[in-house]
């Protein structure tokens, strides 16, 4: 699985439970833009948008990446 710096960003945040508005301040960011990033990670995990399992197995690989955090792992 391979994510850019930017895709990392938001899908630490979502992990933390942030919302597409707080993506988007903190951020700084439109709106479609944040859901693309969002589509794209989701896409790259092979979830869908309705998953119950998504925010687990988000946090659960966010957890496995941050072992590896160097530039070697992002695109």
């Amino acid at each position: 699985m391979k994510l850019t710096r930017r895709e990392m960003e938001v899908w630490r945040l979502v992990s933390q439970g942030v919302n597409i508005k707080g993506i988007t301040k903190v951020l700084n960011i439109g709106e479609t833009t944040a859901r693309t990033y969002l589509a794209h990670i989701y896409d790259e995990l092979n979830l869908t948008n309705s998953s119950p399992y998504r925010h687990l197995y988000t946090t659960a690989a966010l957890m496995y990446l941050n072992r590896f955090n160097n530039d070697d792992n992002l695109r």
